[in-house]
């Protein structure tokens, strides 16, 4: 799994926020049309966000994620939409693999 990450970082975001969608059931977290696309971009952003904060023992860089290394979309002004989330805090099993190596 931490491989096939290492390999798709620059679009984890993208998917996390399609998965998110799906588990939720929601049908306007999707890439099909002008009406869905801001929505999931929104989520993106906002997993990215998160990510972002996130740090990485086993990087060079302080970060799982950064901005600068992911795929990102520049919309028209009338279609950005911004989501706000919050990350709950990491359990022992999430933390042993964060560290693992």
């Amino acid at each position: 799994m931490l491989a096939a990450y290492e390999e798709y970082r620059s679009v984890a975001h993208l998917w996390a926020a399609l998965v998110h969608g799906g588990q939720h059931e929601r049908k306007d977290i999707w890439p099909g049309s002008v009406a869905t696309l801001p929505i999931l971009l929104s989520y993106a952003d906002a997993i990215l966000d998160i990510a972002s904060r996130l740090p990485n023992p086993h990087r060079d860089r302080r970060f799982v994620l950064t901005p600068s290394e992911v795929w990102s979309f520049i919309l028209p002004h009338k279609l950005v939409v911004h989501r706000t989330l919050e990350a709950l805090p990491l359990n022992k099993e999430q933390l042993r693999i964060l560290n693992e190596q």
